[in-house]
């Protein structure tokens, strides 16, 4: 009975949609460091990604060559193409979704 109810479980999670935000930005630490790229996916175990939507933002300082060399992401391609950071943030809370955050290093 037990294997049966986790099956179940595990074919209602498959079809739940998952969304997932990448945040990069100008170093490690949040007083010192700016925001440089957006990033949200939305996909689910059963049908892979359903959208995708990544935007740069300038963040009107320099991005250090280390992280050029960890995201790829240049102060060209930010002065380029970057948005102003106030008019991307509201984009991530219209999906009315429950956040869990985490750093990685």
């Amino acid at each position: 009975m037990l294997s049966t109810k986790l099956l179940d479980y595990y074919r209602q999670v498959s079809q739940q949609l998952l969304t997932v935000v990448d945040v990069e930005t100008t170093g490690l630490y949040p007083s010192e460091s700016r925001v440089i790229e957006v990033s949200v996916l939305q996909a689910t175990l059963e049908g892979g990604i359903q959208s995708q939507k990544a935007t740069l933002i300038n963040p009107q300082t320099r991005i250090p060559s280390k992280i050029t060399q960890i995201t790829g992401i240049d102060q060209g391609m930010v002065e380029r193409d970057g948005a102003i950071a106030s008019a991307v943030f509201p984009i991530i809370f219209l999906f009315s979704i429950p956040v869990r955050s985490q750093l990685t290093t």
